[in-house]
This record gives C-alpha cells, structure tokens and sequence, in this order.
C-alpha cells in the first residue's frame, strides 16, 4: 500500500455549472474514475456525497456533512493504478476529517465503503 496523504487545505463544493466549466460532471483530474467511484461509495453508502474536487489538487475528492458528530468527511479518490509520489500518482483513498485528521488510507474501495458504514 502506498503512504500517500492527497489532502488540501480549501474546501470547495462546486456545483454542476462549475463542474461544466471544467467539462467535466465529476471531478477534474480522472472523471471516468472519479465516476466509477463517487457512484459507487454513494451507492454502497446510501447517503449524499458532494463532488469536493478542486484543480489544484492532485487527485479527485468527495464529501459528506455531518456524520456522527463529525462536521464532515472527505474522500480523496485514487488517480492511478500504481503509487508513484514524485509524479503525484496516488492508488489510495483517503479518509479524512473536517480538521485533515487521516481516518483511513487504503487502496481497497470496499474498506472504504464499511469504514464510512460504521460512521452511520
């Protein structure tokens, strides 16, 4: 597993004419990954997610207010298959709190999806 932490310190939501600016409806950086993802942790979830992702970022992310106590969780999406830091490539989802406190780091999107599960 790689040691990757893909946070950043603004967080936006942008909504779907922002994201059509960047012609993209999901995330900037890997949007048929991005994709695949979101619906899926949404899916498996079953609780609103908001596109968090921002273009200075290095991977894509998404959101979630209000989860046991929580002011919100973000989830920075995996950008490539491999784990490669000096090219900004990262495998892993991360978990993150309001105040950027890791939760989970994982490459496996299921760990993911029970982590945020257990939160509910």
């Amino acid at each position: 597993m790689g040691g990757r932490i893909c946070t950043h310190k603004t967080i936006i939501n942008l909504n779907l004419k922002q994201m059509k600016n960047y012609k993209s409806e999901y995330g900037f950086h890997t949007p048929t990954r991005t994709k695949r993802n979101f619906k899926k942790i949404a899916k498996a979830t079953k609780i609103s997610w908001s596109d968090a992702s921002w273009h200075n970022d290095v991977c894509d992310s998404m959101e979630h207010h209000i989860v046991q106590g929580i002011k919100f969780i973000q989830v920075f999406l995996p950008n490539s298959n491999k784990f490669d830091e000096a090219k900004e490539l990262f495998n892993t989802f991360s978990i993150n709190d309001s105040n950027q406190n890791i939760l989970l780091n994982t490459e496996d999107i299921d760990e993911v999806i029970d982590y945020i599960n257990t939160l509910k």
